[in-house]
């Protein structure tokens, strides 16, 4: 009878790491350090790597674009079953290592830390780094997350606080469009897109005056067509980054008289 598959993560034991026994692929690090691995090890853990050392029956591997200190430990983890704590630091490359060989225990707990880190930032919180890291993390995995998992679960989040000061902070963000990197602008861009499938109907943003609740709607749709409107109001002729938002932002959601303003400001420019 066969033996059954192990579960991964698995225990193979950390004492075969690089010890030469059972090992018959080597990997080389961007330091130019070769490790030697076990390719059942690596396959039961890795199909993508299965898939490439079964059907060209390599001998070598490459993992020169990563961090050498994240690969090996990379690697180690795939023998113990244990990534360990992930930081701040070596986030986005253990996450780039996990996608890129499909290693989905590794992307479950990258995804678990991007929570937890997202879930501790405070709602009534203004601009911070927490904040700066989720997203530039998010933009960063549009790289390698091609399910988009990091940027949903922000987008999940951030439309589900945007009572509080989200608004003031997406406000404040994207108050400066001239500025904005182009990355940053799409990742909004993308939020927008994305909260619509959360959030059907717009979003309504409290505030105090003469002591009673006044409701606005306001969704992030709608704070990107204001500041269009603003930052077009300041310029002669349209520009790349106007036309950009005008291409890439669903407008469906947004009310005709944010859109009646932004083609006011518009249509001059034409």
């Amino acid at each position: 009878m066969a033996k059954a598959t192990p579960v991964v993560p698995h225990n193979f034991g950390e004492k075969y790491f690089d010890s030469g026994h059972h090992s018959n692929i080597e990997v080389i690090l961007k330091d130019g350090k070769k490790i030697k691995v076990n390719s059942m090890i690596m396959a039961v853990n890795s199909p993508y790597l299965e898939e490439i050392i079964e059907k060209k029956n390599l001998k070598t591997v490459e993992m020169d674009e990563f961090d050498a200190a994240v690969c090996t430990r990379f690697l180690k983890s795939l023998y113990t079953g244990d990534f360990g704590t992930l930081d701040k630091d070596i986030f986005r490359q253990a996450s780039k290592l996990a996608y890129t060989f499909q290693v989905t225990w590794i992307q479950q707990k990258g995804l678990e830390y991007f929570n937890t880190l997202m879930n501790a930032v405070p709602n009534n919180a203004s601009v911070d780094d927490d904040d700066k890291f989720l997203m530039e993390e998010a933009i960063a995995a549009k790289a390698f997350d091609k399910d988009g998992k990091y940027l949903d679960a922000l987008a999940q989040k951030k439309t589900s606080i945007m009572c509080n000061q989200e608004i003031l902070r997406t406000e404040k963000m994207l108050e400066d469009l001239k500025t904005l990197p182009l990355d940053q602008l799409d990742f909004f861009i993308r939020l927008a897109n994305i909260s619509n499938r959360y959030v059907p109907n717009q979003q309504i943003r409290c505030k105090t005056h003469n002591n009673q609740i006044e409701c606005i709607q306001k969704e992030y749709s709608t704070i990107i067509v204001e500041q269009v409107t603003a930052h077009l109001e300041k310029r002669e002729k349209m520009d790349a980054k106007t036309r950009y938002v005008l291409e890439k932002l669903d407008f469906s959601g947004i009310t005709s008289k944010f859109i009646t303003d932004c083609d006011s400001a518009l249509i001059p420019l034409l």
